[in-house]
């Protein structure tokens, strides 16, 4: 074998173990043909964003593709690591501490390392849980690192014992049972229907919100309201804060757009959400004042009886949801802040097929 042969295995070997290899490989199938699937791929596209996208009425060009996206560099810098660990936001949000849930816990391999809103002095994990279900009668668990609705698990007392040994390895955040103020809780009331708003820096040095989106649960999203668990998602007006039809995908039994909650029946398109100008003005608020010091983000919060909880936030938030209404590049302040971080878009000449 000769150099040259030698030099080309190693680098089809390396490339195999970077994270960008088959970035697709995880993406549902949805059965669309094998040409429309690798012209997607080709054009960096998940072959689940056919279902998502409008190519229709918008070009490929102005929407953010997968593969390309993923490629940048975290506009937040240092910051990210923070971000993405659930465990640390009690620090991102330490001057605006009325936005975490009421209970909030870091697990680590059974021993609690940090609480609040319960002021128990337990140590151990198990003692700790059974304390917190007297006062708040269900948690929700959550791996401090997982994305997309994966590892959440609820404890209450009938299934104390059952789950509690799960938390013996790991890392983990404790959080009370959140329940929706009565608009959201009505679409589908057995999970948290939060709301994800996009965030950047535009060139006023200043937070704009790129977009605000919605999410569902039903039956079969396995008790969360993330898309890529079998919820829903649809966009909301920045102006009207009315919301657009739905997206499902995961489940074929619930697999399109949707007017209306596939289960309950309640509309969900052209529906103005109650008291949206004083939402609107609270999230800015949260955005451009609260979260500064951040650049770029998806806020995952939960509009509750007791006003605005923030259940997480994400330093590279997903493009699918992010582009639920319309394209992301549309706004050209948006390419501007992405391009200015290294994002490279390659697409190929041909057109996507409608």
């Amino acid at each position: 074998m000769n150099l040259d042969r030698i030099k080309n295995l190693f680098v089809r070997e390396a490339k195999k173990l970077s994270p960008y290899h088959q970035w697709y490989s995880k993406d549902p199938n949805l059965g669309f043909s094998p040409q429309i699937r690798r012209l997607l791929i080709k054009n960096g596209f998940l072959p689940s964003d056919y279902l998502i996208f409008n190519f229709k009425e918008y070009s490929k060009e102005l929407y953010l593709n997968e593969r390309d996206y993923k490629k940048i560099k975290s506009p937040n810098g240092s910051f990210a690591p923070l971000i993405n660990n659930k465990a640390f936001l009690p620090i991102i949000l330490s001057n605006r501490p009325d936005l975490l849930p009421e209970l909030f816990a870091f697990s680590e391999s059974g021993t609690i390392r940090f609480e609040q809103g319960l002021g128990s002095t337990f140590k151990s994990t198990i003692d700790y849980v059974g304390k917190a279900l007297e006062k708040f009668g269900e948690i929700i668990v959550k791996p401090c690192f997982a994305s997309g609705g994966h590892g959440i698990f609820k404890i209450n007392k009938e299934n104390f014992l059952s789950l509690i040994k799960q938390l013996e390895k790991g890392e983990y955040v404790l959080n009370n049972f959140l329940e929706n103020d009565p608009f959201f809780q009505q679409y589908f009331p057995y999970t948290l229907n939060t709301t994800r708003v996009i965030f950047f820096r535009n060139s006023l040095n200043e937070n704009e919100i790129l977009m605000v989106g919605q999410r569902f649960g039903n039956s079969l999203s396995e008790g969360v309201d993330n898309a890529s668990k079998g919820g829903m998602a649809c966009g909301i007006n920045l102006t009207s804060g009315t919301m657009t039809k739905a997206y499902s995908y995961i489940n074929p039994t619930y697999r399109g757009w949707f007017s209306k909650h596939m289960e309950t029946n309640i509309q969900i398109e052209g529906i103005r959400i109650p008291n949206w100008d004083e939402k609107f003005t609270e999230i800015s608020r949260l955005v451009i004042k609260d979260l500064d010091f951040l650049k770029f983000g998806g806020i995952d919060l939960a509009f509750t009886p007791n006003g605005i909880k923030i259940i997480e936030i994400n330093s590279m938030p997903g493009p699918q949801l992010m582009q639920v209404e319309k394209p992301a590049l549309i706004n050209k302040e948006f390419e501007k802040f992405l391009l200015s971080f290294g994002f490279t878009p390659k697409f190929t000449e041909h057109k996507i097929p409608t």
